[in-house]
């Protein structure tokens, strides 16, 4: 059982594409809304594209990319931050931290699909 675990996890982590447009296909079925299944699966995959860009860059060139996924993620709840403070005059957190989930689920999707292009030409 630990093995048929280990395995989806490790597809997951591999080719988070498949798990996105699957948990798209889920929701669009049980919503019926087109919009919010997107939303919602890309909320739920973005941490997939993190951990799979963390390992591809790893496997291609050898660097470790943790610090600088952190350093960016804080870089951009920042700027989202004080930009929501400079037009609405109030800042919701709550509404910061998805507006930067979000972005770095769009980052880290073209980073992806990016490194699966270098990748077939390097190894």
């Amino acid at each position: 059982m630990m093995e048929i675990a280990a395995g989806a996890a490790a597809t997951a982590v591999t080719v988070p594409p498949l798990v996105f447009i699957g948990v798209f296909l889920v929701l669009k079925k049980l919503s019926g809304r087109s919009g919010i299944s997107l939303r919602l699966s890309a909320d739920m995959t973005a941490l997939l594209f993190m951990i799979s860009v963390y390992y591809m860059i790893d496997l291609l060139w050898g660097m470790a990319t943790g610090w600088f996924i952190f350093i960016g993620f804080l870089s951009v709840a920042s700027l989202l931050t004080i930009l929501q403070w400079i037009v609405l005059e109030e800042v919701r957190m709550a509404k910061v931290l998805k507006q930067t989930w979000r972005f770095h689920f769009l980052v880290y999707a073209v980073l992806y699909t990016v490194l699966a292009v270098i990748g077939l030409f390097i190894i």
